[in-house]
């Protein structure tokens, strides 16, 4: 059987239904009655979830505006990284000045080498 008023059905009854139509009645005004509070618990549950969603939207937002201040970072972070490298390339090209002087002062010691040897050579000779 289904779920009923009693005090409604002994009303109906007091007022002559018949016993079918105040049962029919009675079982019709619990189950809107269970719908209610079912309403009212689902109402809640829905706004526990909306609670929790605008709670994860505003952790999202949140982790979105630390990204853009680490992309930020970033960005200051690859322009010192791009004057490294200009000032390394400097330096890399003054390296091979340095090298091209550097070889160039080897060819003329073995210059002054070889005179000097062919000098020494030539005074040892009778």
């Amino acid at each position: 059987m289904a779920l009923m008023l009693s005090r409604l059905y002994a009303a109906l009854r007091l007022a002559n239904v018949p016993d079918d139509e105040a049962r029919a009645a009675a079982e019709g005004v619990a189950t809107y009655e269970q719908v209610k509070r079912d309403t009212y618990l689902l109402k809640w549950m829905l706004g526990g979830l909306i609670a929790v969603v605008l709670g994860v939207f505003w952790m999202q937002w949140q982790t979105i505006a630390k990204l853009g201040e680490l992309q930020g970072a970033f960005g200051g972070i690859q322009v010192g990284l791009a004057n490294v490298e200009n000032r390394l390339t400097n330096v890399e090209s003054r390296l091979g000045s340095v090298e091209g002087g550097l070889a160039a002062l080897d060819t003329r010691l073995s210059d002054v080498e070889a005179q000097l040897d062919g000098s020494a050579s030539g005074t040892s000779q009778p």
